[in-house]
């Protein structure tokens, strides 16, 4: 998938699987996703704090934990 510099590089979102252009080169290995997969991701962790090697988050409770 070649790259342009105007458009950005042409990926296949790992969540959704639709083609995307994205304004970097994605590392190989990495999951890649479109912009809105990518956005409802970054709200779910700020507002579940899913990120457990994030030090700055603290722990979610275990269900049934109350």
């Amino acid at each position: 998938m070649p790259a342009d510099r105007d458009t950005g590089k042409l990926i296949l979102c790992h969540d959704c699987g639709k083609a995307a252009l994205v304004p970097f080169e994605p590392a190989e290995g990495r999951r890649v996703f479109c912009p809105p997969c990518y956005r409802r991701r970054v709200d779910e962790e700020r507002q579940y704090g899913d990120r457990p090697h994030d030090p700055r988050r603290p722990p979610r409770p275990l269900a049934g934990s109350d």
